[in-house]
């Protein structure tokens, strides 16, 4: 079974424990100022810093005893190496991972139901300001 794994706990966690990041995000406009995220909105002022600690068990679906999702696919990518930096990532890069990602799932866009993304909702001008 070299290279297979029968089932897995997968978790993360993500806490603010450094008052300096939050004092940096504040300062830098990249925080929302309302403490309302607006991703995608035209009115977008920023993201909410939040915490969370989740873990998913994960096992094939022919050793499932419930079935609450299946995951059919996951890609990943990064363009914070760019010439503006993590935080302006590439709109071309993005269509690009998505592009890819249905094709080697072979999935229509058009048939999915529920899409989980990250945004942080900040504007590159205020970013500046």
């Amino acid at each position: 079974m070299k290279g297979k794994c029968e089932q897995a706990i997968v978790g993360g966690t993500h806490i603010n424990l450094q008052p300096f990041a939050n004092h940096m995000y504040q300062s830098s406009h990249v925080n929302s100022i309302d403490g309302i995220s607006r991703v995608w909105d035209e009115d977008a002022n920023g993201f909410v810093r939040g915490e969370t600690v989740a873990c998913l068990f994960l096992q094939k679906k022919s050793d499932a005893k419930r079935i609450y999702t299946t995951v059919i696919h996951s890609r990943t990518n990064i363009d914070g190496n760019n010439n503006m930096g993590m935080l302006f990532p590439s709109s071309d890069a993005q269509k690009d991972l998505m592009i890819q990602t249905y094709k080697e799932a072979n999935v229509n866009p058009l048939d999915v139901t529920y899409f989980e993304a990250h945004g942080i909702g900040t504007k590159v001008s205020e970013l500046f300001s």
